[in-house]
């Protein structure tokens, strides 16, 4: 679980649990299932090796998955992922290290607008001297499921028994007032969220809600994408 320097409106600030929110799904005789990470497919069943293997001969190729089902790894395929890194691979499904950003952007028709060097951004949710903020601005949430789509889900997670109470505090405020409040980072609070060094910027909301004296549930939602800009 990563950590995330949190602030609320009053200046109060510490460092709790940050985590994504995994969807619960109800399943008949009261079971439960989460979502898990498999493996979908591997390096060895990818077209171009499979290609490769076959001159580019398309047509053998096409043969030879009708008759030996080549393009299903039986021993990794559908295994259970816990810890991912990335790499990048050249055309040759080899191990690249040199890798070049580019930046393209589009218009609304599908057409390239503009081509730039990629800016790299830092990761801005463990700095001490500026922490993730509530900005104290609020929007409805329906308001909000109208107007932006949202990429990422993330719940706040208390750490000890002062950030229990820190939490909890901000969800019953936010589960009484029946809205989402914008959160920022940088000095003023505006700033948008990089989650991850090289990753990109994201808007962010906060949503509360409490069931009892003792359950809460803050989750921040992240989205890049402002349906009124189009």
């Amino acid at each position: 679980m990563r950590l995330i320097s949190f602030g609320d409106e009053e200046g109060k600030f510490a460092f709790v649990g940050l985590q994504p929110c995994f969807a619960e799904f109800k399943m008949p005789f009261r079971t439960k299932s989460n979502k898990k990470r498999i493996v979908k497919t591997t390096l060895k069943t990818d077209e171009r090796v499979l290609l490769k293997q076959f001159d580019y001969d398309k047509l053998k190729l096409g043969q030879s998955l009708i008759e030996n089902d080549i393009d299903i790894d039986f021993y990794e395929e559908g295994m259970e992922i816990n810890h991912l890194k990335q790499v990048y691979l050249s055309d040759k499904t080899e191990i690249t290290n040199a890798v070049l950003y580019k930046e393209y952007v589009y218009n609304e028709e599908g057409e390239l607008i503009e081509k730039k060097d990629f800016e790299k951004n830092e990761s801005n949710i463990q700095d001490e001297n500026f922490p993730i903020r509530m900005s104290g601005l609020t929007v409805p949430i329906y308001e909000a499921m109208r107007r932006y789509i949202f990429n990422h889900h993330y719940q706040l997670i208390h750490i000890n028994g002062l950030t229990y109470d820190f939490l909890y505090n901000i969800a019953k405020r936010l589960d009484e007032s029946k809205c989402l409040m914008y959160v920022g980072g940088g000095k003023n609070g505006k700033d948008p969220i990089v989650l991850t060094n090289g990753g990109k910027r994201y808007q962010a909301f906060l949503s509360g809600a409490v069931n009892s004296e003792e359950e809460y549930k803050l989750c921040l939602h992240f989205t890049n994408i402002d349906l009124e800009d189009y």
